[in-house]
């Protein structure tokens, strides 16, 4: 095919388009899929994210000059290897720094390690299927658990982060389709997921009080963090970005606007970053007159001690030398201070940190409270996240209204119509 000829396909072009961050650049160009063949149909190309005009303008360039020469897109995605193509996305690919850090972890432990050396383009559903398979076997690489099976919401995270990857790949031409995308992948599915995840055990009211009371005399530097998740459900990074500016005593209402969590990448220092909430949505939150007495206790001893403890920007949640712990921290004081409880209270269960947020929500839903208050005051997403989660606690709950609907309904005379239907 001549040089002429394969201009005919069209320069190309550049279009801004609008992200949170402010604005970006898409290049679209079309190129046929046999070089050699001058009938040959043509498909269109394109590849998103670029940062400025000229990054897009220099990428349409050069994709130019490959068809000039002959060279189809996916010969570059044959010379690079998945791995080689996973460690560069992830240096460019925009997200949140935990985000960013569980995809560094996932593609170090359990992808490049098994596929990497692979060229991109060999990556293909089989292939895909194999891996999620073989994790599922023995993929785990935890301390102690090393070679057992990896849990099906796991593999599902290797999938999501490698369904990302490929999407890019696609766009920039690297590969003709995303192999994740298609359904010989056969990820693990949400029923599977659902399945395997392990029973939720929380407190009931009186465990709940027992460790409250026990907390409150043997670790009071964190008590009123254990009562704030308590009490309202929150996530521990939540409980941590809490400042006092956030709180108003007089009205009881709490306003989560922030969520403090560890950043680890392999090989660096842990990062304390300050982040949105998890639904990044600003939330406002009633609270409790016990919840509201011991806030007011708290604000009052630390501003005997020091006025500036309790500024408007400072922790509510601090430890005795005046600091905000780390998330981490957090969770390792939690489980020292609940085995100690445990020790000495045999029959009450150990949790975890995030089985106390469970245990609020459930306690709301035995009360009675509407799921969908529920949904907002945990801050999921979507109600189908709080349907799921707590199935149970609704089965329950509908158990008990059809007896007092029953209760309610007794003695009503169904008469000729309901002898009929009887007979």
């Amino acid at each position: 095919m001549s040089k002429s000829a394969r201009r005919q396909y069209g320069e190309g072009n550049i279009s801004p388009y609008k992200v949170k961050g402010g604005e970006r650049y898409r290049v679209q160009w079309y190129e046929p899929v046999d070089l050699d063949d001058e009938g040959s149909p043509k498909t269109r190309k394109q590849r998103a994210g670029f940062e400025t005009k000229k990054a897009a303008a220099t990428f349409l360039r050069e994709r130019l000059s490959e068809l000039d020469r002959g060279i189809p897109s996916t010969d570059r995605g044959r010379k690079i290897t998945f791995g080689e193509f996973l460690t560069q996305w992830l240096e460019g690919h925009r997200v949140g720094a935990s985000t960013k850090s569980s995809y560094r972890r996932l593609a170090r432990l359990h992808v490049i390690p098994n596929i990497g050396h692979l060229p991109l383009v060999k990556v293909t559903p089989p292939v895909l299927a194999g891996l999620y398979r073989q994790l599922e076997t023995s993929g785990s690489q935890k301390r102690g658990k090393e070679g057992e099976p990896l849990s099906p919401n796991s593999v599902l995270k290797v999938h999501q982060l490698i369904s990302v990857a490929m999407k890019d790949a696609l766009e920039q031409g690297l590969v003709r389709s995303n192999p994740a995308q298609m359904s010989a992948a056969k990820p693990p599915t949400p029923t599977e997921v659902k399945e395997a995840r392990k029973e939720m055990v929380v407190w009931d009211r009186h465990q709940l009080n027992q460790f409250l009371l026990w907390a409150r005399d043997n670790v009071p530097d964190l008590y009123p963090a254990w009562l704030l998740i308590a009490r309202t459900g929150v996530r521990r990074g939540e409980a941590l970005g809490l400042r006092w500016g956030d709180v108003d005593l007089k009205s009881g209402v709490l306003t989560f606007r922030r969520s403090i969590v560890s950043v680890k990448n392999y090989g660096e220092p842990t990062e304390r970053v300050v982040k949105g909430t998890k639904s990044s949505k600003v939330r406002a939150m009633r609270i409790d007159s016990v919840l509201v007495a011991e806030l007011r206790a708290l604000r009052t001893s630390l501003a005997r001690l020091d006025m500036s403890k309790v500024h408007r920007d400072a922790p509510v949640i601090i430890l005795g030398h005046g600091r905000s712990p780390n998330p981490d921290y957090l969770t390792g004081r939690w489980v020292t201070d609940v085995r100690r409880f445990v020790a000495q209270h045999p029959d009450v269960p150990y949790i975890n940190l995030h089985a106390l947020r469970h245990t609020h929500a459930t306690h709301l839903l035995d009360a009675g409270v509407r799921p969908k208050v529920v949904q907002k005051r945990l801050g999921h997403e979507t109600f189908a996240i709080t349907m799921d989660l707590y199935s149970h606690v609704m089965q329950d709950a509908e158990d008990e209204a059809v007896d007092l609907f029953e209760s309610y309904s007794a003695g009503f005379d169904t008469g000729d119509a309901g002898a009929q239907r009887a007979d």
